[in-house]
């Protein structure tokens, strides 16, 4: 079941990073912010992990549900239901953050705010798309298209499953490096970001393709 394979991970992962970074924030946090874009409510900060706990619930009920489908009777839109259930997922990930860019959107460099909002857009698309690449069929337009992918239907498969991992990895790696650098107000990490990133959504499948199709074709002529 794809969700526990790679949504579980990220999310256990989220709850690691936002522990993390709850040790550097002052004790009382902005929890909510009103139309006029004035903070509202306040909290103490160790809340936070508490909102990285509400994903992590959802997973495991519907995991527990899963289990109790498979020993009864299958659901029709698993499926779907897998698909939903994972978007709900990310998008509590997303919330859990709130509290840290509310309690720190006093910036010294602008610049730097609009770069790290820019990424994590990116990096949440990269976590979307990766969950959703696995199931694209081999086809001129879409997808990891390689001169090997194009060729074999088994080729087009593996790499897709791979990038169903790496893009997803690579969305979270993103965000994680992104947020670093709002925190810190420095490029670096942004910069760091992008380059393993890009490694893992671009390079690595585009070599494994590669080396698949070597590997057939090694099996072929012996």
């Amino acid at each position: 079941m794809k969700i526990i394979k790679v949504v579980f991970p990220l999310i256990v992962l989220n709850l690691i990073a936002l522990i993390l970074v709850t040790f550097t924030l002052p004790d009382i946090v902005p929890i909510h912010i009103n139309a006029m874009g004035v903070v509202d409510n306040f909290a103490y900060k160790w809340y936070i992990p508490i909102l990285g706990m509400i994903p992590l619930g959802v997973n495991i009920l519907y995991i527990a549900y899963s289990y109790y489908l498979k020993e009864n009777q299958e659901s029709v839109n698993k499926a779907i239901e897998d698909k939903i259930i994972s978007l709900i997922v990310i998008f509590t990930l997303a919330i859990s953050w709130t509290p840290v860019f509310l309690s720190l959107n006093i910036s010294q460099n602008p610049v730097q705010d609009i770069m790290a909002i820019v990424l994590i857009t990116v990096a949440t698309l990269l976590i979307i798309l990766g969950y959703y690449i696995g199931d694209i069929k081999r086809n001129k337009f879409f997808g990891i298209r390689t001169p090997w992918t194009l060729k074999s239907d088994i080729i087009w498969k593996k790499t897709h499953d791979l990038a169903t991992y790496s893009y997803m990895i690579a969305g979270f790696v993103l965000m994680i490096y992104s947020i670093a650098g709002f925190i810190s107000e420095n490029t670096i990490y942004n910069y760091i970001g992008l380059a393993i990133s890009l490694f893992l959504i671009a390079v690595l499948p585009i070599a494994y393709s590669y080396y698949e199709y070597r590997k057939i074709n090694d099996f072929n002529n012996i």
